[in-house]
């Protein structure tokens, strides 16, 4: 977590990029976490209950909403 803050920070600093733009990087990753998370956990889900994932990466298909709230 500290290299990822130092980044942000290196970003902006050294690199001169403006806030919004690191503040929107930064969102993306957290959306590209989520997003992995729930994949992980559908698979994780299928496999317990004997539901092969069907290929590469799994689906998360239509039933997919995230709920709660944002947690990066």
């Amino acid at each position: 977590m500290k290299k990822l803050s130092l980044f942000f920070a290196r970003l902006s600093a050294r690199h001169l990029v403006p806030e919004s733009t690191v503040d929107t990087i930064a969102e993306e990753l957290c959306n590209i976490s989520i997003l992995q998370q729930s994949i992980v956990k559908q698979n994780v889900s299928n496999a317990l209950n004997g539901h092969p994932t069907g290929g590469k990466g799994g689906h998360l298909g239509p039933s997919f909403v995230r709920k709660g709230p944002k947690t990066c």
